[in-house]
């Protein structure tokens, strides 16, 4: 089979556009999303910082994906397009990182069915200029559902692991191992990371089928803090056709700890954090299922919140008891 790698034309760039340097690459991994791909590139074309470059990845597409991709490219020459045949998202975002501009400090990866909040981009940029040391700042994220509202906080009670105990994690808190050892609460969307903490070329390995962005934030996490904005900054669509719907939870989770025990050069500290996290993930995804019922109750989906108590149920019988905070 042919190799499809290609970069879209563009329009030439006047001189002034070629001088200025963009702030922000954001990273668009696309596989049969042109349902969605207009409104997620529009939430960019949007932002209220202008100074960004987007890199849509058409990963081999068989719908009309690769058309609207061109079809941006050709109406903003901030989008480029890069077609390849279908690798997987953590190939795609990979091209898509090496596809981008070395100038631009900052990285985004943004999925092609999700939406960014106007400000995204300059309240996260703004965010890590102010804090140099910080590796990346994530904000937050709402649902969006079929008929285009914004619903309820996705992930909204973070946990991590203090003296030795699981306890809530406040929402201004920077993210660190202490919390990436028990689970993931970020989404790409709305994570800004610093381009030279991104110490590989391929930061997201091919050979994960899902949890490869946990796995991203854990190596990351480990050259500093992730600085936490306690702001609503991306809108995030859940349907059937989402990695984290169609994975089997438990499995990644499992393989997501085997790797984080075999990561090279790991402090004692370090050591005692993922023994931790893998000690307590079941007692986390006991309460985070908890928490989805609820919320999903006073949304009035019934057979949704059902979903989440049975999967609490299932978590409860791996806990031994107790709740997060107490001593163990």
């Amino acid at each position: 089979m042919p190799d499809r790698s290609r970069v879209v034309r563009r329009p030439a760039r006047s001189r002034a556009q070629s001088q200025r340097s963009m702030k922000v690459s954001v990273i668009m991994p696309a596989f049969n999303a042109e349902r969605y791909l207009e409104a997620a590139a529009a939430s960019v074309i949007a932002q209220t910082l202008g100074d960004w470059e987007l890199v849509i990845v058409d990963d081999g597409s068989s719908d009309g994906t690769p058309e609207i991709a061109d079809g941006l490219a050709r109406r903003d020459t901030r989008v480029r397009v890069l077609h390849q045949d279908n690798r997987g998202v953590s190939s795609a975002r990979n091209a898509g990182l090496r596809a981008s501009s070395p100038s631009a400090p900052y990285v985004l990866f943004f999925d092609a069915d999700d939406l960014l909040k106007p400000e995204c981009l300059e309240v996260l940029a703004g965010t890590l200029d102010a804090h140099p040391e910080a590796v990346a700042a994530c904000g937050f994220a709402l649902r969006v559902e079929s008929d285009g509202s914004w619903t309820e906080q996705i992930e909204g009670v973070r946990w991590g692991i203090s003296r030795g105990r699981l306890v809530r994690w406040p929402d201004e808190a920077p993210i660190t191992l202490a919390v990436l050892a028990v689970s993931n609460p970020l989404l790409p969307g709305f994570v800004l990371i610093r381009r030279d903490s991104i110490r590989t070329e391929e930061p997201f390995d091919p050979d994960v089928p899902y949890g490869e962005d946990w796995l991203f934030w854990l190596r990351l996490s480990r050259s500093g803090a992730l600085v936490s904005v306690p702001r609503i900054l991306l809108g995030y669509r859940r349907h059937g056709q989402n990695a984290s719907v169609r994975a089997d939870v438990a499995c990644w989770r499992r393989h997501a700890w085997a790797q984080m025990r075999s990561l090279p050069g790991l402090t004692p500290e370090e050591e005692r954090l993922v023994r931790l996290g893998e000690k307590f993930g079941a007692r986390h995804d006991f309460y985070a299922n908890l928490y989805r019922t609820r919320a999903a109750l006073r949304q009035g989906r019934v057979q949704e919140a059902w979903r989440a108590f049975v999967r609490a149920l299932r978590h409860r019988h791996g806990i031994g008891g107790g709740r997060p905070g107490e001593r163990s």
